[in-house]
């Protein structure tokens, strides 16, 4: 369903510009945007397939690298010390929100 244009100027007015948004779409991934920012990067996506895809594709990127961040390298996984493997996936689950 198409909104109506004035629909469009007023969320364009109301929501911040696709720079903000790309900003916002990488801290809520970390959880660390205030409840006013969301809603305003909702808005946002309501106007720009775009953010919203950009959004979609870090959460997708996001979940892959912690799934088996080994398998997603490669070859060049392999050539990381023990120590340094240990070391990012002690980074990663360390930066995974708490389960419900």
């Amino acid at each position: 369903m198409k909104m109506p244009r004035w629909l469009d100027d007023v969320l364009a007015w109301l929501t911040p510009p696709c720079r903000e948004v790309v900003r916002w779409a990488s801290q809520d991934l970390d959880g660390v945007l205030t409840w006013h920012q969301r809603v305003r990067m909702r808005m946002h996506f309501v106007i720009c397939d775009l953010c919203k895809r950009y959004q979609q594709q870090l959460a997708v990127l996001r979940a892959l690298l912690r799934s088996d961040p080994e398998r997603l390298l490669g070859d060049d996984a392999q050539k990381l010390s023990p120590e340094a493997k240990q070391h990012l996936k002690e980074m990663l689950r360390e930066q995974q929100p708490p389960h419900d």
